[in-house]
Protein backbone atom coordinates (compact mmCIF):
# COMPACT_ATOMS: atom_id res chain seq x y z
CA UNK A 1 0.00 0.00 0.00
CA UNK A 2 1.49 2.94 -1.23
CA UNK A 3 1.23 6.34 0.89
CA UNK A 4 2.30 9.93 -0.12
CA UNK A 5 3.67 11.69 2.71
CA UNK A 6 2.80 15.27 0.99
CA UNK A 7 -1.08 13.98 1.01
CA UNK A 8 -0.87 13.32 4.58
CA UNK A 9 0.40 16.91 5.49
CA UNK A 10 -3.00 17.74 3.62
CA UNK A 11 -4.75 16.06 6.04
CA UNK A 12 -3.21 16.87 9.51
CA UNK A 13 -0.59 19.33 10.36
CA UNK A 14 2.47 16.39 10.43
CA UNK A 15 5.94 18.14 11.32
CA UNK A 16 8.25 14.42 11.60
CA UNK A 17 10.12 13.73 8.71
CA UNK A 18 9.32 11.71 6.41
CA UNK A 19 11.72 8.68 7.90
CA UNK A 20 10.44 9.65 11.62
CA UNK A 21 7.05 9.40 10.95
CA UNK A 22 7.78 5.72 8.96
CA UNK A 23 9.80 4.58 12.20
CA UNK A 24 7.07 5.99 14.63
CA UNK A 25 3.98 4.06 12.63
CA UNK A 26 6.27 1.00 12.19
CA UNK A 27 6.62 0.82 15.80
CA UNK A 28 2.63 0.96 16.14
CA UNK A 29 2.10 -2.01 13.96
CA UNK A 30 1.48 -0.26 10.65
CA UNK A 31 4.48 -1.87 9.01
CA UNK A 32 6.38 0.71 6.42
CA UNK A 33 9.01 -1.28 3.94
CA UNK A 34 10.48 1.30 2.31
CA UNK A 35 10.37 5.16 2.23
CA UNK A 36 11.19 6.47 -1.67
CA UNK A 37 11.50 10.16 -2.85
CA UNK A 38 9.39 10.79 -6.04
CA UNK A 39 9.96 14.62 -6.71
CA UNK A 40 9.11 16.62 -3.96
CA UNK A 41 7.26 14.03 -2.31
CA UNK A 42 8.25 10.94 -0.40
CA UNK A 43 6.35 7.66 -1.01
CA UNK A 44 5.98 5.13 2.07
CA UNK A 45 5.36 1.72 1.33
CA UNK A 46 3.55 -0.54 4.20
CA UNK A 47 3.13 -3.74 4.49
CA UNK A 48 -0.72 -3.93 6.41
CA UNK A 49 -2.11 -6.44 7.70
CA UNK A 50 -5.38 -8.25 6.94
CA UNK A 51 -6.78 -7.14 10.27
CA UNK A 52 -6.64 -3.35 9.09
CA UNK A 53 -8.64 -2.28 6.19
CA UNK A 54 -9.18 0.45 7.67
CA UNK A 55 -5.17 1.72 7.44
CA UNK A 56 -5.94 1.08 3.06
CA UNK A 57 -6.40 4.43 2.65
CA UNK A 58 -4.63 8.01 3.59
CA UNK A 59 -7.18 8.73 5.73
CA UNK A 60 -6.59 5.81 7.84
CA UNK A 61 -2.88 6.55 8.21
CA UNK A 62 -3.45 9.66 8.62
CA UNK A 63 -5.32 8.95 11.79
CA UNK A 64 -2.50 6.96 13.38
CA UNK A 65 -0.04 9.31 12.48
CA UNK A 66 -2.22 12.15 14.11
CA UNK A 67 -1.86 10.03 17.31
CA UNK A 68 1.80 8.83 17.43
CA UNK A 69 2.54 12.62 16.41
CA UNK A 70 -0.08 14.23 19.09
CA UNK A 71 -1.46 16.39 16.32
CA UNK A 72 -5.36 16.63 15.55
CA UNK A 73 -6.60 16.35 12.04
CA UNK A 74 -7.61 18.87 9.37
CA UNK A 75 -11.59 19.14 9.88
CA UNK A 76 -12.79 18.50 6.49
CA UNK A 77 -16.14 20.12 5.03
CA UNK A 78 -18.40 19.50 2.45
CA UNK A 79 -18.31 22.27 -0.18
CA UNK A 80 -21.03 20.51 -2.48
CA UNK A 81 -23.08 23.62 -3.83
CA UNK A 82 -26.33 21.95 -4.91
CA UNK A 83 -29.03 22.61 -7.65
CA UNK A 84 -32.75 23.10 -6.86
CA UNK A 85 -33.80 19.91 -8.80
CA UNK A 86 -33.86 16.38 -6.54
CA UNK A 87 -32.13 13.34 -7.39
CA UNK A 88 -34.57 11.85 -5.96
CA UNK A 89 -36.65 12.97 -8.79
CA UNK A 90 -34.15 11.64 -11.35
CA UNK A 91 -32.96 8.42 -10.29
CA UNK A 92 -34.09 5.82 -7.69
CA UNK A 93 -32.11 2.71 -5.88
CA UNK A 94 -33.90 -0.38 -5.04
CA UNK A 95 -31.73 -3.25 -2.72
CA UNK A 96 -33.23 -6.56 -3.37
CA UNK A 97 -30.80 -8.58 -1.03
CA UNK A 98 -29.83 -6.23 1.61
CA UNK A 99 -27.93 -9.26 3.39
CA UNK A 100 -25.22 -8.51 0.75
CA UNK A 101 -25.77 -5.00 0.64
CA UNK A 102 -27.20 -3.35 3.92
CA UNK A 103 -26.34 0.72 2.41
CA UNK A 104 -26.57 1.68 -0.95
CA UNK A 105 -25.69 5.95 -1.44
CA UNK A 106 -25.69 7.29 -4.96
CA UNK A 107 -25.34 11.03 -6.12
CA UNK A 108 -26.51 12.11 -9.62
CA UNK A 109 -24.35 15.16 -11.25
CA UNK A 110 -25.34 16.75 -14.39
CA UNK A 111 -24.02 18.43 -17.53
CA UNK A 112 -20.44 17.04 -16.48
CA UNK A 113 -17.52 17.02 -19.19
CA UNK A 114 -15.38 13.90 -19.56
CA UNK A 115 -11.26 14.95 -20.41
CA UNK A 116 -8.17 14.44 -19.02
CA UNK A 117 -7.50 15.31 -15.73
CA UNK A 118 -5.80 18.30 -14.22
CA UNK A 119 -1.89 17.96 -13.83
CA UNK A 120 -1.86 18.07 -9.98
CA UNK A 121 -4.77 15.14 -9.86
CA UNK A 122 -2.46 12.89 -12.46
CA UNK A 123 0.73 13.69 -10.90
CA UNK A 124 -0.60 12.59 -7.21
CA UNK A 125 -2.20 9.16 -8.51
CA UNK A 126 0.84 8.27 -10.37
CA UNK A 127 2.91 8.94 -7.72
CA UNK A 128 1.44 6.23 -5.57
CA UNK A 129 1.38 3.99 -8.68
CA UNK A 130 -2.12 4.67 -10.56
CA UNK A 131 -2.05 5.16 -14.54
CA UNK A 132 -4.89 8.63 -15.23
CA UNK A 133 -8.01 7.50 -17.18
CA UNK A 134 -10.27 10.67 -17.27
CA UNK A 135 -11.16 12.85 -15.36
CA UNK A 136 -14.01 11.00 -13.65
CA UNK A 137 -12.79 7.72 -13.18
CA UNK A 138 -9.51 9.41 -11.98
CA UNK A 139 -12.04 11.31 -8.96
CA UNK A 140 -13.33 7.76 -7.96
CA UNK A 141 -10.15 6.80 -7.61
CA UNK A 142 -7.94 9.52 -5.91
CA UNK A 143 -12.07 9.71 -3.19
CA UNK A 144 -10.81 5.63 -2.70
CA UNK A 145 -7.43 6.27 -2.01
CA UNK A 146 -7.96 9.23 0.46
CA UNK A 147 -11.02 7.87 2.10
CA UNK A 148 -10.92 3.75 1.80
CA UNK A 149 -14.11 4.05 0.29
CA UNK A 150 -14.32 2.75 -3.42
CA UNK A 151 -16.61 4.37 -5.82
CA UNK A 152 -18.25 3.86 -9.53
CA UNK A 153 -19.26 6.14 -11.70
CA UNK A 154 -22.01 5.41 -14.30
CA UNK A 155 -23.35 7.12 -17.22
CA UNK A 156 -27.01 8.07 -15.92
CA UNK A 157 -28.26 8.18 -19.47
CA UNK A 158 -26.80 4.66 -20.57
CA UNK A 159 -28.82 3.32 -17.33
CA UNK A 160 -31.92 1.63 -18.40
CA UNK A 161 -34.49 3.58 -16.29
CA UNK A 162 -32.16 5.19 -14.67
CA UNK A 163 -32.47 3.64 -11.90
CA UNK A 164 -30.00 0.89 -9.86
CA UNK A 165 -31.09 -2.88 -8.64
CA UNK A 166 -29.04 -4.40 -6.11
CA UNK A 167 -29.76 -8.11 -6.51
CA UNK A 168 -27.91 -11.53 -6.70
CA UNK A 169 -27.55 -12.16 -10.70
CA UNK A 170 -29.58 -15.01 -12.20
CA UNK A 171 -28.05 -18.57 -13.04
CA UNK A 172 -26.09 -17.98 -16.64
CA UNK A 173 -26.36 -14.20 -16.45
CA UNK A 174 -23.37 -12.85 -18.06
CA UNK A 175 -21.90 -9.32 -17.98
CA UNK A 176 -18.51 -7.54 -20.14
CA UNK A 177 -16.57 -5.70 -17.75
CA UNK A 178 -14.54 -2.58 -17.87
CA UNK A 179 -12.06 -4.88 -18.70
CA UNK A 180 -13.45 -6.27 -22.03
CA UNK A 181 -14.18 -9.74 -20.67
CA UNK A 182 -17.56 -11.43 -20.82
CA UNK A 183 -18.13 -12.87 -17.39
CA UNK A 184 -20.78 -15.62 -16.90
CA UNK A 185 -22.11 -15.18 -13.38
CA UNK A 186 -23.98 -17.60 -10.59
CA UNK A 187 -26.80 -16.78 -8.45
CA UNK A 188 -24.70 -16.46 -5.44
CA UNK A 189 -22.89 -13.50 -6.73
CA UNK A 190 -24.27 -10.22 -6.04
CA UNK A 191 -24.35 -7.76 -9.23
CA UNK A 192 -25.45 -4.34 -9.61
CA UNK A 193 -28.55 -3.80 -12.32
CA UNK A 194 -30.45 -1.61 -13.84
CA UNK A 195 -33.89 -2.04 -15.21
CA UNK A 196 -33.15 -5.10 -17.33
CA UNK A 197 -29.10 -6.32 -17.27
CA UNK A 198 -26.58 -6.22 -15.26
CA UNK A 199 -24.13 -3.25 -15.23
CA UNK A 200 -21.49 -3.72 -12.61
CA UNK A 201 -20.25 -6.91 -10.18
CA UNK A 202 -21.07 -5.28 -6.99
CA UNK A 203 -17.23 -4.59 -5.21
CA UNK A 204 -15.05 -5.94 -8.27
CA UNK A 205 -15.96 -3.86 -11.01
CA UNK A 206 -17.99 -1.93 -12.95
CA UNK A 207 -19.51 -3.22 -17.07
CA UNK A 208 -19.07 -1.23 -20.03
CA UNK A 209 -22.18 -1.21 -21.14
CA UNK A 210 -22.67 1.97 -18.69
CA UNK A 211 -19.04 3.29 -18.44
CA UNK A 212 -17.58 6.88 -18.37
CA UNK A 213 -17.05 8.32 -22.18
CA UNK A 214 -16.38 11.03 -24.06
CA UNK A 215 -20.35 11.73 -24.68
CA UNK A 216 -21.22 11.31 -21.10
CA UNK A 217 -23.22 14.27 -19.41
CA UNK A 218 -24.65 13.17 -16.42
CA UNK A 219 -23.46 10.56 -13.92
CA UNK A 220 -24.63 8.33 -10.96
CA UNK A 221 -22.23 8.08 -8.48
CA UNK A 222 -22.22 4.92 -6.49
CA UNK A 223 -20.98 4.13 -2.85
CA UNK A 224 -21.64 1.46 -0.90
CA UNK A 225 -21.44 -1.19 1.56
CA UNK A 226 -21.18 -4.80 0.36
CA UNK A 227 -21.09 -8.01 2.28
CA UNK A 228 -16.81 -8.08 2.67
CA UNK A 229 -17.42 -12.35 2.09
CA UNK A 230 -19.80 -12.11 -0.61
CA UNK A 231 -17.12 -9.71 -2.86
CA UNK A 232 -14.14 -11.83 -1.42
CA UNK A 233 -16.34 -15.22 -3.22
CA UNK A 234 -16.64 -13.86 -6.14
CA UNK A 235 -13.82 -11.95 -6.80
CA UNK A 236 -11.72 -15.49 -6.23
CA UNK A 237 -14.44 -17.24 -8.54
CA UNK A 238 -14.15 -14.68 -11.14
CA UNK A 239 -10.13 -14.08 -11.00
CA UNK A 240 -10.85 -10.84 -10.75
CA UNK A 241 -8.52 -8.88 -7.80
CA UNK A 242 -9.17 -5.18 -8.01
CA UNK A 243 -8.03 -1.89 -5.64
CA UNK A 244 -11.84 -2.32 -4.73
CA UNK A 245 -12.76 -5.53 -4.51
CA UNK A 246 -9.19 -5.68 -1.98
CA UNK A 247 -10.62 -3.14 0.51
CA UNK A 248 -14.42 -4.31 -0.04
CA UNK A 249 -13.38 -7.68 0.82
CA UNK A 250 -11.59 -6.65 3.96
CA UNK A 251 -14.24 -4.19 4.61
CA UNK A 252 -15.28 -0.58 4.82
CA UNK A 253 -15.94 1.67 7.07
CA UNK A 254 -20.17 1.52 6.98
CA UNK A 255 -20.88 4.51 7.73
CA UNK A 256 -18.85 6.63 5.14
CA UNK A 257 -20.89 5.79 2.18
CA UNK A 258 -22.80 9.21 1.95
CA UNK A 259 -19.62 10.97 2.78
CA UNK A 260 -17.31 9.47 0.21
CA UNK A 261 -20.68 10.53 -2.25
CA UNK A 262 -20.55 13.65 -1.36
CA UNK A 263 -16.61 13.89 -1.89
CA UNK A 264 -16.65 12.88 -5.28
CA UNK A 265 -19.53 14.74 -6.54
CA UNK A 266 -17.37 17.74 -4.60
CA UNK A 267 -14.49 17.18 -7.09
CA UNK A 268 -16.12 16.63 -10.00
CA UNK A 269 -18.08 19.69 -10.14
CA UNK A 270 -14.88 21.54 -9.26
CA UNK A 271 -13.19 19.48 -11.97
CA UNK A 272 -15.56 18.39 -14.51
CA UNK A 273 -17.58 20.81 -13.76
CA UNK A 274 -21.99 20.45 -13.66
CA UNK A 275 -24.24 20.72 -11.10
CA UNK A 276 -25.01 18.45 -8.33
CA UNK A 277 -28.56 17.57 -7.90
CA UNK A 278 -30.28 17.95 -4.50
CA UNK A 279 -29.83 15.32 -1.97
CA UNK A 280 -28.03 11.83 -1.72
CA UNK A 281 -30.06 8.60 -2.36
CA UNK A 282 -29.28 6.86 0.66
CA UNK A 283 -30.99 3.37 1.03
CA UNK A 284 -30.21 1.67 4.22
CA UNK A 285 -32.52 -0.79 5.01
CA UNK A 286 -30.48 -3.19 6.90
CA UNK A 287 -28.70 -0.84 9.67
CA UNK A 288 -25.38 -2.34 10.79
CA UNK A 289 -25.28 -2.16 14.80
CA UNK A 290 -22.48 -3.15 17.23
CA UNK A 291 -21.99 -4.17 20.83
CA UNK A 292 -19.20 -2.54 23.13
CA UNK A 293 -16.65 -4.29 24.69
CA UNK A 294 -15.47 -4.29 27.94
CA UNK A 295 -11.34 -3.42 29.00
CA UNK A 296 -10.37 -4.52 32.48
CA UNK A 297 -6.95 -2.87 33.51
CA UNK A 298 -5.80 -6.19 34.49
CA UNK A 299 -6.36 -7.72 31.44
CA UNK A 300 -3.44 -5.71 30.48
CA UNK A 301 -1.11 -6.34 32.87
CA UNK A 302 -2.48 -9.82 32.57
CA UNK A 303 -2.03 -10.65 28.34
CA UNK A 304 1.66 -7.76 27.89
CA UNK A 305 2.96 -7.67 31.00
CA UNK A 306 2.63 -3.39 30.56
CA UNK A 307 1.52 -1.52 33.86
CA UNK A 308 -1.35 1.09 32.73
CA UNK A 309 -3.83 2.71 34.47
CA UNK A 310 -7.16 2.60 32.76
CA UNK A 311 -7.65 6.27 32.46
CA UNK A 312 -4.31 6.07 30.38
CA UNK A 313 -5.95 3.35 28.26
CA UNK A 314 -9.28 5.59 28.15
CA UNK A 315 -7.16 8.34 26.66
CA UNK A 316 -5.46 5.81 23.66
CA UNK A 317 -8.74 5.05 22.94
CA UNK A 318 -10.43 8.49 23.10
CA UNK A 319 -7.67 9.23 20.33
CA UNK A 320 -8.47 6.32 18.59
CA UNK A 321 -11.89 7.59 17.97
CA UNK A 322 -13.32 4.86 20.21
CA UNK A 323 -16.76 6.19 22.41
CA UNK A 324 -15.35 4.98 26.04
CA UNK A 325 -16.99 5.47 28.93
CA UNK A 326 -15.40 4.74 32.33
CA UNK A 327 -17.43 2.93 34.74
CA UNK A 328 -17.10 4.62 38.43
CA UNK A 329 -15.62 2.46 41.31
CA UNK A 330 -13.91 0.08 38.93
CA UNK A 331 -10.70 -0.55 36.55
CA UNK A 332 -12.36 -1.11 33.89
CA UNK A 333 -14.10 0.61 30.82
CA UNK A 334 -16.79 0.25 28.11
CA UNK A 335 -15.62 1.24 24.44
CA UNK A 336 -17.43 1.57 21.37
CA UNK A 337 -15.16 0.91 18.05
CA UNK A 338 -15.38 3.47 15.23
CA UNK A 339 -17.40 2.55 12.69
CA UNK A 340 -14.11 1.98 10.67
CA UNK A 341 -12.41 -0.05 12.54
CA UNK A 342 -14.29 -3.33 12.03
CA UNK A 343 -11.42 -5.61 13.67
CA UNK A 344 -12.89 -4.85 16.74
CA UNK A 345 -15.12 -7.17 18.72
CA UNK A 346 -13.08 -9.00 21.76
CA UNK A 347 -11.61 -7.14 24.99
CA UNK A 348 -8.06 -8.52 23.58
CA UNK A 349 -8.80 -6.42 20.17
CA UNK A 350 -8.94 -3.44 22.96
CA UNK A 351 -5.75 -4.79 24.70
CA UNK A 352 -3.83 -4.62 21.02
CA UNK A 353 -4.60 -1.39 20.82
CA UNK A 354 -3.69 0.42 24.30
CA UNK A 355 -0.42 -1.88 24.09
CA UNK A 356 1.02 -0.75 20.46
CA UNK A 357 0.39 2.92 21.53
CA UNK A 358 2.01 2.36 24.79
CA UNK A 359 4.80 0.66 22.64
CA UNK A 360 5.74 -3.23 22.10
CA UNK A 361 9.14 -2.49 22.49
CA UNK A 362 8.32 -1.88 26.00
CA UNK A 363 7.07 -5.40 26.28
CA UNK A 364 9.88 -8.12 28.20
CA UNK A 365 10.20 -11.51 26.23
CA UNK A 366 9.03 -14.26 28.15
CA UNK A 367 8.47 -17.44 27.84
CA UNK A 368 4.98 -19.08 28.50
CA UNK A 369 4.41 -21.08 31.91
CA UNK A 370 3.61 -24.56 31.26
CA UNK A 371 2.76 -27.21 33.71
CA UNK A 372 1.90 -29.87 31.27
CA UNK A 373 4.38 -32.66 29.86
CA UNK A 374 4.84 -32.98 26.05
CA UNK A 375 5.40 -36.17 24.30
CA UNK A 376 6.65 -36.93 20.58
CA UNK A 377 4.43 -37.42 17.41
CA UNK A 378 4.09 -41.13 15.83
CA UNK A 379 7.12 -41.19 14.15
CA UNK A 380 8.97 -39.07 15.61
CA UNK A 381 11.89 -41.02 16.89
CA UNK A 382 12.42 -42.77 13.57
CA UNK A 383 12.07 -39.58 12.20
CA UNK A 384 15.34 -38.22 14.36
CA UNK A 385 17.79 -41.45 13.84
CA UNK A 386 16.66 -40.72 9.93
CA UNK A 387 18.08 -36.83 10.40
CA UNK A 388 20.58 -38.20 12.41
CA UNK A 389 21.90 -40.37 9.98
CA UNK A 390 22.07 -38.31 6.74
CA UNK A 391 23.35 -35.46 7.91
CA UNK A 392 26.19 -37.21 9.61
CA UNK A 393 26.89 -38.44 5.66
CA UNK A 394 27.13 -34.50 5.32
CA UNK A 395 23.43 -33.61 3.94
CA UNK A 396 21.42 -30.95 4.39
CA UNK A 397 17.68 -30.83 5.25
CA UNK A 398 15.70 -28.83 2.96
CA UNK A 399 11.78 -27.76 3.35
CA UNK A 400 10.28 -26.80 0.15
CA UNK A 401 6.66 -25.61 -0.91
CA UNK A 402 3.84 -27.92 -0.93
CA UNK A 403 2.10 -26.27 -3.84
CA UNK A 404 4.35 -26.72 -7.32
CA UNK A 405 4.41 -26.04 -10.94
CA UNK A 406 1.92 -28.90 -12.29
CA UNK A 407 4.49 -28.89 -15.95
CA UNK A 408 7.25 -30.07 -13.35
CA UNK A 409 5.47 -32.18 -11.30
CA UNK A 410 4.29 -33.81 -14.64
CA UNK A 411 8.10 -34.96 -15.02
CA UNK A 412 8.15 -37.13 -11.76
CA UNK A 413 4.60 -38.38 -11.21
CA UNK A 414 4.71 -41.99 -10.33
CA UNK A 415 1.61 -44.06 -11.44
CA UNK A 416 -0.93 -43.21 -13.23
CA UNK A 417 -3.08 -41.29 -10.32
CA UNK A 418 -4.35 -37.79 -11.26
CA UNK A 419 -2.84 -34.70 -9.48
CA UNK A 420 -4.19 -32.76 -6.69
CA UNK A 421 -5.02 -29.56 -8.62
CA UNK A 422 -5.50 -26.02 -6.74
CA UNK A 423 -9.01 -24.17 -7.25
CA UNK A 424 -7.56 -21.00 -6.41
CA UNK A 425 -3.54 -21.01 -6.25
CA UNK A 426 -1.53 -18.46 -4.93
CA UNK A 427 1.15 -18.43 -7.77
CA UNK A 428 -0.98 -19.54 -11.16
CA UNK A 429 2.68 -21.08 -11.71
CA UNK A 430 2.17 -23.43 -8.78
CA UNK A 431 -0.97 -24.76 -9.28
CA UNK A 432 -0.72 -28.44 -8.34
CA UNK A 433 0.14 -30.07 -4.29
CA UNK A 434 3.40 -31.91 -5.54
CA UNK A 435 3.18 -35.63 -5.88
CA UNK A 436 6.98 -36.41 -5.88
CA UNK A 437 9.51 -34.60 -3.48
CA UNK A 438 11.96 -34.21 -6.39
CA UNK A 439 10.27 -31.15 -7.86
CA UNK A 440 11.47 -29.13 -5.10
CA UNK A 441 14.35 -30.54 -4.49
CA UNK A 442 15.87 -30.60 -7.67
CA UNK A 443 14.77 -26.63 -7.82
CA UNK A 444 16.58 -26.07 -4.68
CA UNK A 445 19.62 -27.60 -6.62
CA UNK A 446 18.91 -25.43 -9.10
CA UNK A 447 18.92 -22.53 -6.74
CA UNK A 448 22.38 -23.68 -5.64
CA UNK A 449 23.38 -23.90 -8.98
CA UNK A 450 22.51 -20.63 -9.50
CA UNK A 451 24.46 -18.92 -6.81
CA UNK A 452 28.04 -20.71 -8.05
CA UNK A 453 27.35 -23.68 -5.30
CA UNK A 454 27.65 -27.09 -6.97
CA UNK A 455 28.82 -29.32 -4.13
CA UNK A 456 25.50 -29.90 -2.68
CA UNK A 457 23.91 -33.03 -1.03
CA UNK A 458 20.27 -32.26 -0.16
CA UNK A 459 17.27 -34.06 1.81
CA UNK A 460 13.68 -33.37 2.60
CA UNK A 461 10.95 -35.49 4.93
CA UNK A 462 7.85 -34.55 3.78
CA UNK A 463 4.67 -35.04 2.46
CA UNK A 464 3.25 -35.69 -1.16
CA UNK A 465 -0.46 -36.10 -2.70
CA UNK A 466 -2.61 -37.83 -4.64
CA UNK A 467 -6.08 -37.60 -6.05
CA UNK A 468 -8.39 -40.64 -4.50
CA UNK A 469 -11.53 -41.81 -6.24
CA UNK A 470 -14.99 -41.07 -5.02
CA UNK A 471 -12.61 -39.09 -1.92
CA UNK A 472 -13.48 -35.87 -1.30
CA UNK A 473 -9.72 -35.69 0.60
CA UNK A 474 -6.47 -36.43 -1.35
CA UNK A 475 -4.16 -39.52 -0.61
CA UNK A 476 -1.34 -38.47 1.51
CA UNK A 477 2.26 -39.98 1.88
CA UNK A 478 5.12 -38.88 3.61
CA UNK A 479 8.37 -39.78 2.02
CA UNK A 480 11.76 -38.77 2.04
CA UNK A 481 13.87 -37.73 -1.22
CA UNK A 482 17.69 -36.94 -1.57
CA UNK A 483 19.75 -35.42 -4.03
CA UNK A 484 23.33 -35.15 -4.21
CA UNK A 485 25.61 -32.80 -6.85
CA UNK A 486 29.59 -31.94 -6.93
CA UNK A 487 32.44 -33.55 -5.86
CA UNK A 488 32.90 -36.49 -2.66
CA UNK A 489 34.71 -35.14 0.29
CA UNK A 490 35.73 -31.28 -1.69
CA UNK A 491 37.92 -30.46 1.60
CA UNK A 492 39.80 -33.71 1.54
CA UNK A 493 43.64 -32.34 0.85
CA UNK A 494 44.39 -35.96 -1.08
CA UNK A 495 42.06 -35.07 -3.74
CA UNK A 496 38.48 -35.17 -4.82
CA UNK A 497 36.73 -37.03 -7.38
CA UNK A 498 32.98 -36.58 -8.40
CA UNK A 499 30.04 -37.95 -7.11
CA UNK A 500 28.53 -41.00 -8.47
CA UNK A 501 25.64 -43.68 -8.56
CA UNK A 502 27.41 -45.72 -5.97
CA UNK A 503 27.77 -42.60 -3.72
CA UNK A 504 23.61 -41.96 -3.58
CA UNK A 505 23.51 -45.86 -3.85
CA UNK A 506 25.25 -45.97 0.18
CA UNK A 507 23.63 -43.07 1.12
CA UNK A 508 19.99 -44.57 0.48
CA UNK A 509 21.35 -48.01 2.35
CA UNK A 510 22.07 -45.52 5.37
CA UNK A 511 18.79 -44.22 5.66
CA UNK A 512 17.17 -47.54 5.46
CA UNK A 513 19.10 -48.84 7.75
CA UNK A 514 17.96 -45.92 10.12
CA UNK A 515 14.61 -47.74 10.10
CA UNK A 516 16.60 -51.04 11.33
CA UNK A 517 15.60 -52.40 8.04
CA UNK A 518 17.11 -55.28 6.72
CA UNK A 519 16.75 -57.97 4.08
CA UNK A 520 16.21 -54.87 1.32
CA UNK A 521 17.33 -55.33 -2.22
CA UNK A 522 18.61 -53.07 -4.58
CA UNK A 523 17.70 -53.72 -8.24
CA UNK A 524 18.53 -52.27 -11.68
CA UNK A 525 15.51 -50.62 -13.12
CA UNK A 526 14.19 -48.76 -15.85
CA UNK A 527 11.93 -44.99 -14.48
CA UNK A 528 11.34 -43.04 -16.88
CA UNK A 529 13.09 -39.60 -15.09
CA UNK A 530 16.26 -41.01 -14.25
CA UNK A 531 19.25 -42.09 -16.39
CA UNK A 532 19.60 -45.24 -18.46
CA UNK A 533 21.57 -47.89 -17.16
CA UNK A 534 21.58 -45.22 -13.82
CA UNK A 535 18.36 -46.19 -11.83
CA UNK A 536 17.45 -48.80 -9.79
CA UNK A 537 14.44 -49.56 -7.31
Amino acid sequence: MKISYKWLCELAAITLAPRELAEKLTMTGLAVDSVERVGDDHILDFDLTSNRPDALSHLGIVREAALVCEMSLKPSESKIKESDEAAAAVSSVEILDPDLCPRYAARVIRGVKVGPSPKWLVDRLESIGQRSVNNIADITNYVMFEMGQPTHAFDLNLLHGRRIVVRRAREGEQITTLDGFARELSPEMLLIADADRPVAIAGVMGGQETEINPDTADVLVESAYFNPSSVRHTARALGLDTEASYRFARGVDYEAQVRAADRVSELIAEIAGGRVLKGAIDVYPAPISRDPVWLRESRIERLTGLRTNIENAARILKALEFTVELEAGTKRLSAMAPSFRIDISREEDLVEEVARHLGYDLIDVTLPAWSGAGQYLEGDSQRRRLRSALTSLGFDEAYTFSFVSGERDRLFRFGDRAPVTVANPIDVNEDVMRSSLLTGLLESLQRNFNHGRRDVKLFELGRVFESSDGQERPIERELVGLVMSGTASPDDWRGTRALDFYDLKGAVEVALGSFNLSGFTIDRAGVEYLHPGQSAV
